[in-house]
């Protein structure tokens, strides 16, 4: 039974909230626990949509929390589910500078906080890697992605290519690796689905010549 707009609405912006509320780290922190939310729990995405939504946040400027919660917004409750996202993932950062921006240079020269967020960012870490390789394995990443990774890595720190940079190179990379074998899967598709038009035309026809076709006399009709 499909959730109404408004219990998804509350649970875009309880998730997001929650999300942004407990990330320490930056938007990369905040990819597997959305992840583990709308992957896992609530089940709004699938493997696919949310690598999909992974590109469009990492291609596009701006914020990773703030583009997330509109892309996964829209995708889940339209333009209402967009706005809840959106609220969700900006009011805990506006709460947290109100109230604890006082607090802050205090916090800094405890030792006891410098070693807590010493242990958070290995977790950080760890939880990042978790993400790769789940999605890794589950999209069935083969040598060729393998490849495009290394590349990717090698460019960034022995080439010291920005990383902005990296996406469009990915991109038309993509597009010469992977560009025929696309367009070949959907010719295919489109023959596949010829022949099914094809059968349901001519069933078509043979429907209504027979609603057209004069009823054949009966045998008291036929006799002399």
């Amino acid at each position: 039974m499909k959730q109404s707009v408004w219990k998804r609405m509350a649970g875009l912006f309880i998730s997001y909230f929650r999300i942004t509320a407990f990330t320490l780290g930056g938007g990369m922190v905040m990819l597997p626990l959305m992840e583990e939310e709308f992957v896992r729990r609530r089940r709004w995405l699938s493997d696919r949509e949310f690598m999909d939504v992974l590109a469009l946040v990492n291609a596009l400027p701006g914020v990773i929390a703030v583009n997330s919660a509109l892309i996964v917004g829209r995708k889940v409750a339209g333009a209402p589910g967009a706005a809840a996202a959106f609220l969700g993932a900006i009011v805990p950062s506006i709460l947290i500078i109100l109230l604890l921006a006082p607090l802050v240079a205090l916090i800094r020269r405890e030792p006891l906080a410098g070693a807590a967020f010493t242990a958070v960012r290995s977790a950080v870490a760890a939880l990042i890697l978790l993400l790769i390789f789940r999605q890794a394995r589950k999209i069935g990443a083969g040598w060729k992605e393998l490849v495009f990774a290394l590349s990717a890595l090698l460019l960034i720190r022995a080439a010291r290519i920005h990383p902005i940079l990296i996406i469009p190179l990915a991109a038309a990379a993509g597009v010469l690796v992977y560009g025929r074998e696309e367009r070949r899967k959907a010719e295919a598709a489109e023959i596949s689905e010829k022949p099914a038009s094809g059968t349901m035309s001519r069933q078509g026809q043979n429907t209504n010549s027979s609603k057209d076709a004069p009823p054949a006399p009966s045998g008291k009709e036929g006799q002399p």
